[in-house]
């Protein structure tokens, strides 16, 4: 108290939460941006949320020369999301895609919501669309531990 009058506190933003991987890059927000776009751009928001999850998942998992050392690497990694496969017929729609667009916006905002956010996939590093065969990857000890939408996730995949 000053003279006897209540002095309010100076307001302090508060400090940003301490997380257990890396901030995301302009480069690592943009490629899982446009890996969310080509990968799940009809899912609801929970099953775009579950699919960045898996991407930082795999990061967490490791090791660098298996899933990638950068959330871009993991995005990009051969063979890993088909989005990016040279022969996949969304490759060149999700490159494309326009920053200044209304559905990059859209889904960056939810790259850098899932980013901070807990788990939502019990540590699922693995997905498939549910219209596809299912793959090898997916047999024992694998398990399913959620599904969103077309896609059904799986933790313990070797």
């Amino acid at each position: 108290a000053l003279c006897g009058i209540k002095v309010p506190a100076a307001e302090v933003a508060p400090a940003a939460p301490s997380l257990p991987w890396p901030a995301l890059t302009a480069t690592d927000r943009d490629v899982l941006t446009r890996t969310l776009y080509g990968e799940a751009a009809n899912e609801t928001e929970a099953g775009q949320i579950a699919v960045i999850h898996v991407m930082r998942n795999r990061l967490l998992r490791g090791p660098a020369s298996r899933f990638g050392g950068t959330p871009a690497e993991v995005c990009q990694k051969p063979r890993q999301f088909s989005c990016w496969n040279a022969n996949d017929p969304q490759r060149a729609r999700l490159l494309s895609l326009d920053p200044a667009s209304a559905t990059y916006q859209r889904l960056a905002a939810v790259v850098d919501k899932a980013w901070v956010m807990p788990d939502t996939v019990a540590k699922a590093d693995h997905y498939f669309a549910s219209y596809i065969a299912t793959p090898s990857w997916a047999a024992p000890p694998a398990h399913e531990t959620v599904r969103h939408g077309v896609h059904q996730f799986y933790a313990g995949v070797r």
